[in-house]
């Protein structure tokens, strides 16, 4: 995939852009509630335990973990319980419709003795190399049925090559994500605190 200067100049600057509804709309409301939509239909699959979504500036973070918690490792410290999960992440670009996925570790601390309810946590962000982290063995079906739904809701993979090419060099991303050098990676994934 190549993407000209003037497209990741436009991501850059936090315009909404493509070539059907919800992006036609130039609203990223609009588009964050047509994600939600894809995420609903994710949620179905009873073989995948969806997160919560986590908005940043330009995407949409989801965490995926499969439900027979076979990703999972758990460890009891004191009265607490911590769960480490090795799993997915899917990025959902709310600028363009194009995402990318990778291996992300996760953890979850429990408090057993107040019922289980959740203290803290550590999660991650994604980089292109993460993609070749992920055991495709082990996640095989899973990937393939989040790969129909994406393209049922005419979201486009990225390629990992094409998210490591350098970003032109003048652009200015606000992020807290990266640091410059960009990459094309910088323009579709960036927050600002």
């Amino acid at each position: 995939m190549f993407f000209s200067d003037t497209f990741l100049k436009s991501l850059t600057q936090f315009e909404v852009t493509g070539d059907f509804l919800p992006f036609t709309s130039r609203d990223i409301l609009k588009v964050e509630d047509y994600v939600a939509q894809l995420l609903a239909n994710l949620k179905k699959n009873p073989h995948l335990l969806v997160s919560d979504q986590d908005i940043y500036s330009s995407f949409i973070q989801v965490k995926i973990s499969k439900s027979d918690k076979s990703d999972t490792k758990v460890t009891q410290q004191g009265t607490g319980i911590i769960e480490h999960t090795t799993s997915l992440s899917l990025y959902f670009c709310t600028l363009a419709p194009y995402w990318f996925y990778g291996a992300c570790n996760w953890s979850t601390n429990w408090i057993s003795c107040i019922g289980g309810s959740c203290t803290g946590g550590s999660s991650c962000f994604l980089e292109p190399e993460d993609f070749a982290r992920v055991d495709h063995g082990l996640w095989n079906a899973e990937i393939e049925a989040i790969q129909t739904i994406t393209q049922n809701f005419n979201y486009t993979l990225l390629s990992v090559e094409s998210l490591i090419q350098p970003a032109p060099a003048y652009l200015d991303i606000q992020t807290i994500l990266a640091d410059k050098p960009y990459r094309v990676f910088d323009c579709f994934f960036y927050w600002m605190d």
